[in-house]
Parts: C-alpha cells; structure tokens; sequence
C-alpha cells in the first residue's frame, strides 16, 4: 500500500517513453516497429517493451496508461518474487517484515514502476533470473523466461546475463 501511494504522488513519464510509444504505435499499425513508416532504423533498445505496448496499441488500448499499467504488474511480480524469496530465508520475523517495509517505502522502486520506460520489466527479469537461479530446485524454464526477458528488455541485459554465469 505505501508503494501504490507513492508510485501515484511520484507518477511521470520520462520523455524517452515517447519515443518507445511511437513505435509501438507504428508496429500495432502494421508498419512495423520503425519510427517514420518506410525508415529501417532502429532507434530503440527495449525490444521487449516496445513489443509489449505495441500489442496494447494493437488492442486499442493508450499507450501512456498501458505503459503505467505494464509498469505497475511488473514490480507487483517483483514485489510477489521478494517476498517468496524473503519466505524462504532462514531469518526472523522482523527481518522478513523489515525486508517488505523496505521494498514498500522505496521511493525509487515507485518513481520507476510509472516512468512510461522498460524499468519495472527489467527489474522483473533480472530478480526473477536471481531467484530462479538460487533458490533450490529452481526451475530451468523459469530462468530461461526471465534470461530472455532480461536480455529483449534492455540491451545491457546482456552483461547482466553474463555477469551472471561468470
């Protein structure tokens, strides 16, 4: 609740979001995910956002409620994750409950979740990837998901993947 509270009072859209909004825009409308109909140039690095709106567009849906609403199911997920992860522990109660205060009063978890930019996706797959990989009897297809979605979220996805395994 603290986190919903904020993330309304710090809501924005980065200007950037623009620019991920038009190509959606242009890719629901069939042109592909080009900015001006017609030019081959990619201009953008969050495949997997600008994918991710352009269906809402597709769905005829707004694009700057859409990218609110993707942002705010995104850090839920990974908001849901940390407290499995947190659950699992073998710590006290406090420390858990200490865990969740500090994850719900986080002022930055809550400007990002309504920048209008791939943030709360990206934060998504890289927890999801750290918590499939640690926790025992994780699960392959899950770590797969999330690398994926790691490395079509943002391009330096990549190194975190790498980073990862190394």
């Amino acid at each position: 609740l603290p986190l919903a509270f904020l993330a309304w009072h710090l809501r924005f859209f980065v200007d950037d979001a623009f620019i991920a909004f038009r190509y959606a825009e242009n890719w629901a409308n069939g042109l592909g995910p080009v900015y001006h109909a017609g030019e081959l140039v990619e201009g953008f690095s969050d495949l997997a956002w600008v994918f991710l709106l352009s269906l809402a567009a597709r769905l005829g849906e707004p694009l700057d409620t859409s990218a609110h609403l993707l942002s705010a199911c995104c850090t839920l997920a990974t908001i849901a994750l940390a407290a499995d992860v947190l659950a699992r522990l073998p710590i006290s109660k406090v420390a858990r409950y200490g865990g969740a205060l500090t994850i719900g009063f986080s002022a930055d978890l809550a400007a990002w979740t309504t920048g209008g930019l791939e943030t709360a996706l990206f934060t998504l797959a890289l927890f999801g990837l750290w918590r499939e990989l640690t926790r025992e009897g994780g699960g392959a297809f899950l770590a797969t998901l999330f690398g994926a979605l790691l490395v079509t979220a943002r391009v330096e996805g990549v190194l975190w993947l790498f980073g990862v395994f190394a």
